[in-house]
């Protein structure tokens, strides 16, 4: 009994670490950083936009879908590229923290410019 809750317990804290034991396959038409930030930095800015608005969840999720579809189209961007890299890049805990904390900081020097 005490060696399962060992074995869990240290799969549990392996689990957790930042070293992610699994790294995909780099994709052949991943988006650069760049690219990848601003089409996913839009996405969610659109989707604060649409929960503040709309409140039906089914709602919310159409909505998102529409608009997702918009963006990408928009920016030349298919959606399993978009995929693919979103699973590329968020395989990399550190790099997906980076690349939340780069759009945060975009979010927060555009919004000290509006005021």
């Amino acid at each position: 009994m005490k060696f399962s809750i060992l074995y869990i317990l240290i799969l549990i804290i392996w689990g957790c670490s930042n070293s992610s034991p699994y790294l995909p396959e780099k994709p052949a038409d991943l988006l650069s950083e760049k690219k990848f930030k601003s089409v996913f930095s839009e996405m969610i800015l659109n989707e604060m936009i649409v929960q503040s608005k709309i409140t039906s969840p089914k709602l919310v999720n159409k909505k998102m879908s529409d608009l997702g579809n918009e963006i990408l189209k928009r920016k030349g961007v298919d959606s399993l590229q978009y995929i693919e890299s979103f699973n590329y890049y968020s395989a990399d805990k550190d790099k997906m923290e980076q690349i939340y904390n780069e759009i945060i900081d975009n979010f927060k020097n555009e919004k000290q410019k509006l005021n």
